[in-house]
């Protein structure tokens, strides 16, 4: 299955980042006495240690620490002073079953009162988002939308793919919705390029099936409807083009 690529890399990396500021680290990774406390029930420091990422990125961000991820040298050495052990111990905790790591992640959830992302709230997330990808498809625009959204609800955030996944199937559908709600037309007939250029990344067109030959008449109506959507500021469309 192709991968759903909306954002940059550098787009991902500013959604994905761990906190890079002193005032970042002393208010998101400062541990307190009930946190220390419940870290400390582990026996083994490797576990000790492995259980603070998991509760720090989810209070810093809202997002989980994936099994993988490497914790930036600051951020460890952070977390490692104020528990007393050895940054060592965390590879010890990342070469372990990877079922460790979903396990403290889960129980970090529920410390925090966040629910987990499923694909019920898959589904929920993308209901919500259509109307605003209606209006704005700007791959960013629609991955910060979709972040507040979780945050509100108080979700976990995925893995960043999960969310572009999601925001690319929003946009398609949003897409349709447009053109039908233009032109009248049950099933859209042309393809649609973007409905608002990003800033930062070239896109290419998603089109939709087209049936043979249009008529001019039928291309003239078409453009006609979309320039009344423009001109009313419902939509904003970059171009449009038969396939």
């Amino acid at each position: 299955m192709r991968r759903c690529q909306l954002l940059t890399p550098t787009q991902r990396e500013r959604v994905t980042r761990w906190p890079a500021s002193d005032e970042a680290l002393n208010r998101y990774y400062q541990l307190s006495q009930n946190d220390i406390a419940l870290i400390r029930r582990r026996r083994r420091p490797l576990n000790r240690l492995g259980f603070a990422p998991h509760l720090c990125c989810l209070r810093f961000s809202g997002r989980t620490w994936l099994s993988g991820e490497v914790v930036p040298p600051g951020v460890l050495s952070f977390v490692c002073e104020q528990l007393g052990i050895e940054p060592t111990e965390l590879t010890r905790y990342t070469s372990q079953r990877v079922q460790i790591h979903y396990e403290h992640m889960a129980e970090a959830q529920r410390m925090l009162g966040l629910s987990p992302f499923t694909f019920g709230r898959y589904r929920d997330t993308s209901r919500r988002l259509l109307p605003l990808a209606m209006d704005d498809e700007r791959p960013m625009h629609l991955v910060n939308a979709t972040i507040a959204d979780l945050r509100r609800q108080r979700i976990s955030i995925p893995r960043i793919t999960v969310i572009e996944r999601l925001c690319f199937e929003v946009r398609g559908r949003a897409r349709v919705r447009v053109y039908r709600e233009l032109t009248g037309t049950a099933s859209p007939s042309v393809a649609i390029g973007s409905l608002a250029t990003s800033a930062s990344t070239e896109e290419s067109v998603s089109e939709l099936m087209a049936p043979p030959s249009p008529s001019l008449e039928q291309a003239v109506s078409v453009v006609a409807s979309i320039n009344a959507g423009r001109v009313a500021g419902r939509v904003r469309i970059e171009f449009l083009s038969w396939s």
